[in-house]
């Protein structure tokens, strides 16, 4: 029988005097599960919405010594939309479940999604989890209280080099920047139906999902950059979309595109190619010198062989967990 040691914890919610403490046990752990930063002290102080005031969706657990050990948040991710409570937790690796931290973080996540309950009482709560493919104890200790594998995820890398080919658009159809005023609704009806058969994907009606998106938008704040997002349009009508974060991850070189999608009708006219190939050159032109995206490795779309067609490869992969029955 393994015994474990028994710390006396300083348990309370973070605030924004908490960010490189945050930032230095994140990034500290991804350095050991693949030699990268996760990161950046920016990202996380957007996430505190009031200089030093603490946030009740989140959770820190700091040592007798005041060295912050694990950190948890639960909240409604943007994707998917099933899932009505996301678990992000790092947990120090060096501490890991010795002193029983990691049963102490999960069960106050599940406390705090109860708390996120919108759907009917009855269905129960659908919450998921993502954790790196080398991310043996998390996966473990998910897995101990009922999150299953659903999906894998795969991170893909372009290098932005001289070699960048010009996108080839397809009869009829053009590529220009989505107007967030003019274009919201139409980029609404198009990203429903693109996305419709995808895992993980709800369908609303059409103003419930145009105040959903509106209400992404917003909350990117600085992050977005309206310069790169871009619509293809046949005629007037919106067919497709791409959107991109230039220096997200603080590097001013580096940059992370959040979707591509095509309506079914489009696609296979390489449309899809053309928008990555406008944004590959929109984005070097800003100063990126690598781009990278995460995709459904079980799309059924054909997106592993569209990016890979543009010069994408795989970096790394993590993995969906979800506990709980999705909202049909």
């Amino acid at each position: 029988m393994v015994s474990r040691r028994r710390e006396s914890w300083q348990v309370r919610p973070a605030s924004s005097d908490d960010v490189s403490a945050i930032v230095g046990l994140i990034n500290g752990h991804w350095q050991t599960l693949c030699g990268e930063k996760k990161i950046v002290e920016s990202e996380v102080r957007s996430w505190f919405f009031k200089a030093g005031e603490p946030q009740d969706d989140t959770q820190g657990w700091w040592d007798a010594s005041g060295e912050l050990r694990a950190y948890a948040q639960v909240y409604k991710g943007d994707f998917p939309n099933h899932w009505d409570g996301y678990y992000d937790v790092t947990v120090d690796p060096a501490v890991g479940n010795n002193a029983g931290l990691w049963e102490q973080v999960l069960a106050w996540c599940d406390r705090r999604a109860e708390k996120l309950r919108v759907a009917d009482p009855e269905r129960g709560l659908c919450c998921g989890a993502r954790a790196h493919e080398a991310d043996a104890a998390k996966l473990h200790e998910l897995e101990q209280r009922d999150f299953r594998r659903v999906r894998i995820e795969t991170l893909m890398r372009v290098q932005l080099d001289e070699r960048l080919a010009h996108p080839a658009l397809a009869d009829g159809v053009a590529i220009r920047v989505l107007d967030l005023r003019a274009d919201l609704e139409a980029y609404a009806a198009a990203y429903a139906e693109s996305f419709a058969e995808h895992w993980g994907h709800v369908r609303m009606p059409l103003e419930e999902r145009t105040l959903e998106l509106r209400g992404h938008f917003e909350s990117w704040a600085e992050f977005l950059v309206p310069e790169t997002w871009f619509v293809a349009v046949d005629g007037d009508e919106i067919v497709g979309s791409i959107g991109s974060f230039p220096g997200i991850g603080g590097d001013p070189t580096g940059s992370y595109i959040y979707h591509v999608f095509v309506r079914p009708a489009w696609r296979h006219r390489g449309v899809a190619a053309a928008l990555l190939r406008h944004t590959f050159l929109a984005l070097r032109e800003r100063g990126c010198r690598m781009a990278e995206l995460h995709v459904d490795s079980e799309n059924t779309t054909g997106a592993l062989e569209l990016y890979r067609s543009v010069g994408m490869r795989p970096v790394w992969h993590q993995w969906d967990l979800e506990r709980g029955a999705p909202l049909q």
